[in-house]
């Protein structure tokens, strides 16, 4: 197995459902049968374009939700902490230096329960995004292989082969070859 073909499994979470599929199987042309490839071409290119747009859109609402939770920790959260500590220590008659007051509100039990879950948002933003930039990159692939089909229509048509785009598989190969994109051994 080549490096390439585990790379073009792909595993993701949009927000619509898990997808576990191998690009490398849905970029395949059929060389013996191009109108087959040619009338699949849509779908497929359609299909990634969905999955890519979710995951982007799965990707912005956590980032979304993270920046929204991150607001509410620096403006709301801390003053209100502040609040409770210095209040606290007045009631037990601590003296509420800068210092003490800021590592009481770190210590706090919800500064810490929403930090974590901010630290939770981190991750799966990241992972959200990587996700979202592989299907956008098999999105791009697809776009490559729409690309590869109007080529080799194209050189089919100048070839005078226009009466049926469904060629053997030797001539494309050939046809290929001439172009060095196979290498004569195959």
């Amino acid at each position: 197995m080549y490096m390439a073909d585990r790379v073009l499994e792909i595993k993701v979470k949009t927000e619509s459902m898990d997808f576990k599929g191998d690009l490398g199987e849905e970029l395949k042309i059929n060389i013996e049968d191009l109108n087959e490839s040619y009338l699949d071409q849509p779908g497929k290119y359609a299909w990634w374009a969905v999955l890519s747009a979710q995951a982007i859109s799965k990707a912005n609402k956590i980032k979304s939700e993270m920046e929204n939770l991150k607001e509410y920790i620096n403006k709301t959260l801390m003053g209100e902490l502040d609040l409770k500590v210095r209040e606290r220590m007045e009631r037990t008659g601590e003296k509420a230096t800068e210092a003490r007051v800021e590592r009481a509100i770190y210590t706090h039990k919800d500064y810490k329960k929403h930090m974590e879950k901010l630290k939770r948002l981190r991750i799966e933003y990241a992972e959200a995004n990587g996700e979202a930039a592989i299907l956008e990159a098999a999105k791009d692939a697809m776009d490559q292989r729409k690309d590869m089909l109007i080529s080799l229509g194209a050189q089919l048509r100048s070839e005078g082969n226009n009466a049926d785009l469904s060629v053997k598989k030797e001539q494309v190969k050939e046809m290929l070859r001439k172009k060095k994109v196979l290498k004569d051994t195959e």
